[in-house]
This record gives C-alpha cells, structure tokens and sequence, in this order.
C-alpha cells in the first residue's frame, strides 16, 4: 500500500532511537553529602537504563555530572562531569549504574553545596548491533539480561522504583 502512496504508518508512529539518554534533575536544596549524592545518580542511572531498554539500546559510555547553583554568586562554583567509557556497549543497571558511581565518586569535591546532577548514557547502539569480545562471559551476560529483565518486569507491574541497584 505504501508503494502505491497510500501510507500505513503516521509520522508519530515511527519514532527514531535516541542518541543519547539524558537524566538530570536540580534538587529542591542544596546537598552536601555524597551518599545523598550517590543515590541521586543511582536513581538517575536506574531511569536513563529504563529508556534505554525501552528503545532495546546499548551505551558504549556514561557521563555523570555535578553543579553548584549558578544564581548563588556568595558561594563557591563549581561545575564538574566524567565520561566513563564502559567494557562493551550493555543496557545493564548493574554496570551502568557502577560507572555513574565511579565517576562521581571522582569529580566530588567535599564541602560544596550542589544544587543539580545529571547521568547522560552515550554512544548509543541497537542490541542487534552489539559484538561480542573474547573476554566476554556469555553466561554472565545472559545472567545480568535476566535479572533487568525481571527488574523491568517488576517494576512495570508494581511501580516505577519499586525495585532499584543501590
């Protein structure tokens, strides 16, 4: 039908794949600590890891990031982020959120008062376009698949967050 100019499929329908996952949020004060920190990125992790299995994606990198408010002129600055290249592109909670982490635990400088972070997912892929290493353990990977796949599954049935890496 559509060779004959009839189309099948609405322009909203076809949605192309992100490039790229942007999770980020200003928080409602300032914060000081790095575990409040810590499970901020975590969350923000868990949601872009969401999108990302939506599109049925994978991300080569991840890029954290942390901000002071640029409208308290009386305090300190400071605005940092960290690309965290991972081992091989996955949509893995598990892994991604391990290198939000690690890439906070970098950038964080004590005493600051932050007002916004973010978690960006980056180099983005189909899963069909994923390939293999010879280091990569098959098993494992079909481990961790299941597990977000049961995160997933609960999650949609009770509740975003309901089950969440910590």
């Amino acid at each position: 039908m559509e060779l004959r100019g009839t189309p099948c499929l609405a322009l909203e329908d076809v949605v192309e794949a992100r490039q790229q996952i942007l999770c980020s949020r200003s928080f409602g004060g300032q914060v000081r600590e790095l575990a409040d920190l810590q499970a901020a990125v975590g969350t923000f992790a868990a949601r872009a890891c969401d999108r990302l299995r939506e599109q049925r994606g994978e991300a080569q990198a991840v890029h954290v990031f942390i901000r002071t408010d640029p409208f308290r002129t009386d305090q300190p600055q400071y605005v940092r982020g960290l690309t965290v290249p991972l081992d091989g592109a996955t949509a893995d909670r598990v892994a991604i959120t391990a290198a939000a982490i690690e890439g906070l635990r970098k950038i964080f400088r004590p005493g600051v008062r932050y007002k916004k972070a973010g978690v960006m997912l980056m180099n983005l892929q189909p899963v069909t376009a994923r390939q293999s290493t010879l280091m990569e353990d098959a098993a494992d990977r079909e481990r961790r698949e299941r597990l977000n796949s049961a995160v997933d599954q609960l999650n949609a049935r009770f509740g975003r967050d309901t089950v969440h890496m910590s």
